[in-house]
């Protein structure tokens, strides 16, 4: 074989060579290609999970946040009823002393007071029912203050 038809051989093969290759990179490419594709979606599909699980975390950080705030404001309520409670115990207590009428806790506010009146001399004490609907708050109050015991 001569020189000229060994170059050419030796281009042919080259040629081929270079071919395959170029084929062989395309082939590559478009492998590379899909799965950066498929990558995409897989980064866009999470993306689109976690935003809406940290939606759902807002959501119950804000709904925790509320009851949290709710229960501060019972809390509160609470210490001021207590506190009311026992001015109103001790109210009690004072009129007690004063006046010798011990009304029954569970009757006031209602339609009939009960109670008792004391007579710490007799050591005594009679039991007492008023109906505040049939009288004023005087009358009651009247009332009240003409039982003996």
């Amino acid at each position: 074989m001569d020189l000229l038809e060994k170059m050419g051989s030796s281009a042919r093969h080259c040629r081929e060579v270079y071919q395959k290759l170029h084929n062989d990179d395309a082939a590559v490419i478009q492998r590379v290609e899909a799965m950066l594709s498929e990558a995409g979606a897989a980064v866009e599909e999470d993306r689109e999970r976690m935003t809406g699980l940290l939606q759902v975390l807002k959501d119950e950080v804000n709904r925790i946040e509320t009851r949290f705030n709710s229960l501060e404001a019972k809390k509160e309520e609470l210490k001021k009823l207590e506190a009311l409670q026992q001015h109103n115990t001790h109210e009690l207590s004072l009129f007690a002393q004063v006046t010798r009428i011990v009304p029954d806790t569970e009757s006031i506010g209602s339609s009939i007071l009960t109670g008792s009146i004391l007579d710490e001399q007799k050591r005594l004490r009679s039991e007492f029912k008023l109906n505040t609907t049939e009288k004023s708050e005087f009358e009651t109050c009247r009332a009240l203050w003409r039982m003996e015991v």
